[in-house]
């Protein structure tokens, strides 16, 4: 004769248990791993961002002339200040006469044409900051410092762009 034998309820119970951690694990490591891809993608977009940033300043201080590129303390100061040796607006002088400003407005990276200003970068600018060093040649240079975040990540550097004369 066959005997059939079920579970008691202390195995079952064992066994829901066991499930449940195997479930939590699986949680906790979905949740963990889906944190770090945002994390990775908040990297990788500030790294874009401050290619962007590098590339359009290399090209643009690449035409400068140093006698007419000038700092200026901040946009506002554009039209009616004088030109300082540190700031946060840049007036790029190039042969052509036709003036460019870049400068930060908010969060944001503008670069202004005679046509018009255009936003390349948005909501990650923390700090864009132009200086003229002293010393010798320092008419000719002019070093930027830019920090860049959004959410708990930052990036930051600062480079040194050599002008025409």
């Amino acid at each position: 004769m066959i005997s059939v034998r079920g579970y008691t309820l202390v195995e079952l119970m064992l066994v829901m248990a066991i499930s449940a951690i195997i479930a939590l694990v699986a949680a906790i490591i979905v949740i963990t791993a889906r944190q770090q891809i945002q994390i990775d993608l908040n990297a990788t977009n500030l790294q874009q961002n401050l290619a962007i940033i590098t590339e359009v300043l290399q090209q643009e201080l690449r035409q400068a002339i140093a006698p007419s590129t000038l700092i200026y303390t901040d946009y506002s100061s554009l039209e009616t200040g004088l030109p300082v040796n540190a700031g946060t607006c840049l007036k790029v002088g190039t042969v052509d006469s036709a003036a460019l400003v870049i400068y930060q407005a908010a969060q944001n990276f503008v670069v202004e044409r005679p046509s018009g200003p255009q936003v390349l970068v948005n909501d990650c600018v923390d700090s864009l900051y132009f200086i003229r060093p002293t010393g010798a040649d320092s008419a000719r240079s002019i070093t930027v410092r830019i920090r860049l975040s959004n959410n708990k990540e930052y990036l930051s550097t600062s480079q040194n762009y050599w002008l025409r004369n």
